[in-house]
C-alpha cells in the first residue's frame, strides 16, 4: 500500500511539473500575443495619422474629393480592425489555456506550491 501511494504521489509530482511548463509556455504566448497587438494598434494608429494627412493634402489639392481613395482607406481601415479582433481572440483563448492549465495544475498538485498569484 506504501509503495502504490509513493507511486501515485510520484505520478502526480511528475504531473504537477508538466503543467507547471505547460502554464508557462502559455503565458510566455500570452505575453508576445500581447505584444504584437500593442505593434499592430501602434501601426493602425500611425495608418490612420498618414491618412488624415493624405486626405488633408487631397483636400487642399482638389475641391473634389477622389472616391477612390476612400474606398481604399475603408477597406484598409476594415482589413486593420479585423487583424486586431484576430489578435485579440488569440490573446483570450491563451488566456483561457493558462487558467485552465493552472486551476489543472492547483487540483493536481493541491495548491500550486509556490504561493504566486497569477494574472489572467
Amino acid at each position: 500500500m506504501l509503495t502504490e501511494k509513493r507511486a501515485l504521489l510520484n505520478k502526480l509530482l511528475s504531473d504537477s511539473v508538466d503543467l507547471r511548463k505547460s502554464i508557462a509556455a502559455a503565458e510566455n504566448r500570452e505575453v508576445q500575443l500581447k505584444e504584437e497587438l500593442k505593434k499592430t494598434g501602434a501601426i493602425i494608429t500611425s495608418t490612420k495619422k498618414m491618412c488624415n494627412k493624405l486626405k488633408l493634402a487631397q483636400t487642399v489639392a482638389s475641391d473634389m474629393p477622389q472616391i477612390q481613395d476612400y474606398v481604399a482607406q475603408k477597406d484598409e481601415e476594415f482589413e486593420l480592425r479585423k487583424k486586431i479582433r484576430q489578435w485579440e481572440t488569440k490573446c483570450q483563448l491563451v488566456s483561457t489555456a493558462a487558467k485552465k492549465a493552472r486551476s489543472e495544475a492547483i487540483r493536481a498538485g493541491g495548491g500550486g506550491g509556490s504561493g504566486r498569484k497569477y494574472k489572467a
